[in-house]
């Protein structure tokens, strides 16, 4: 609408100053010279119409729809203002094919912008669907054994070898510039003869020699890389082996690292305490009004307008929102080591009341999470089949609920 508004303003001010510059009796010419004028002093030449969602031209004319679908018809650069204008115009095409053709193109970019505005939320009622599944045991063993030592290629001599072919042309360029002359043809003939094998030796051996220092080089490449590549190799598994036994500092490290690169657009933190094959996992939850309030929705006429959402639809996407973060979450914790066999998850969100407050909390045993795709599960009732606790009341209010604690367990 503000787009809308701003090109009405504009074409006030262009009637304003037409009315002020044409004066009564001019003749058609001198008027539309002056229009083209004031046109040029505010900008409209080579200028798109503010708001403008579709248009078509034919025979010089631009017909356009804008935000609310009303018709602007320009002739040329400059809008026709009165409805008999605007008539003649249409009869001067075929308007129902441009009318239809405006119709499916005003539609189509309504429904790329309603589709558009809903994508926050629909990205967030889907952020689970982008995370990891929670390896085995036995498949961590297979990751560590399948990790070989990286090893240098030498990379082929890249100057050919010398050959008939690549020397006769240029022994005979040398032949001409020793015989130059018509006539001189058997004499340089006999010149390519007698060098041609004497030089094509030399060449392969001055060729050799550079092979021979190229491929000593590589040697040398070659045995400073893999012994580089030998020490990754030798690291990664160290990491590997500390990984498997449940090192602290070492789990830490690679779940921190993965927390890091974790990017689903929505803000939440991941705080964890590890030890003896448990982890303490305390999941910051953003407030409701991280989601839109409204939601975008297409009349039958085509238009897209923002619709409010109601307080029970608001909660419900909230809620999911929560949970599916969690579900996210969770299998980056989960394969920060084979040793972690059990995961307690607390969700917590202020929820505009100031004061933390925990609305989930339940605990994960790997034996229940290996292999399963979490990304095809419903968070909530991933949640459940863990013994959640949470409190979803009616309207998807959702209530606060005592954290687990290994004695829980």
């Amino acid at each position: 609408m503000a787009l809308a508004v701003e090109w009405a303003e504009h074409q006030t001010r262009l009637q304003e100053a037409f009315v002020k510059t044409v004066y009564i009796g001019s003749s058609y010419t001198s008027v539309q010279n002056t229009l083209e004028q004031t046109a040029r002093k505010t900008g409209l030449f080579g200028f798109t119409p503010l708001g403008e969602v579709a248009c078509k031209r034919k025979n010089g004319i631009r017909f356009s729809l804008d935000e609310d679908k009303n018709l602007h018809v320009y002739r040329g650069r400059l809008e026709m203002l009165d409805r008999q204008s605007i008539e003649m115009a249409k009869r001067e095409v075929d308007w129902p094919r441009i009318n239809a053709k405006l119709d499916a193109e005003y539609r189509t970019v309504m429904v790329k912008r309603a589709n558009a505005y809903n994508q926050k939320t629909a990205a967030a009622l889907m952020v689970h669907t982008d995370t990891e599944t929670v390896f085995s045991t036995q498949a961590f063993d297979q990751m560590q054994a399948n990790d070989v030592p990286g090893e240098y290629v030498i990379p082929p001599y890249p100057e050919p070898a010398p050959s008939f072919e690549t020397l006769v042309p240029l022994i005979r360029d040398e032949a001409k510039v020793i015989y130059p002359g018509l006539f001189k043809g058997d004499e340089r003939e006999a010149y390519v003869a007698a060098n041609l094998e004497p030089r094509l030796a030399a060449e392969q051996q001055a060729w050799s020699y550079r092979q021979s220092a190229y491929l000593a080089d590589q040697a040398r490449v070659k045995a400073a890389e893999d012994a580089r590549l030998q020490q990754e190799w030798a690291d990664r598994q160290a990491f590997y082996q500390r990984l498997r036994q449940g090192d602290i500092e070492t789990v830490e490290d690679a779940i921190e690292l993965k927390l890091k690169l974790m990017d689903c657009g929505l803000p939440f933190s991941v705080s964890y305490d590890f030890g003896g094959g448990l982890m303490y996992a305390t999941v910051g939850l953003p407030d409701r009004e991280l989601l839109p309030n409204k939601t975008a929705v297409l009349l039958a006429n085509g238009k897209a307008t923002l619709v409010d959402k109601t307080e029970e639809q608001l909660n419900q996407e909230w809620v999911r929102c929560l949970f599916n973060i969690g579900t996210y979450a969770l299998p980056t914790l989960f394969n920060g080591s084979p040793v972690i066999q059990t995961v307690i998850m607390s969700g917590y969100t202020d929820a505009n009341s100031g004061t933390m407050r925990c609305v989930y909390s339940a605990a994960f045993r790997r034996s229940g999470m290996e292999g399963l795709n979490v990304a095809q599960a419903d968070p909530i009732s991933l949640f459940d089949c863990a013994d959640g606790r949470f409190i979803i009341g009616n309207g998807w209010t959702l209530g606060t609920v005592t954290p687990f604690t290994a004695a829980d367990l």
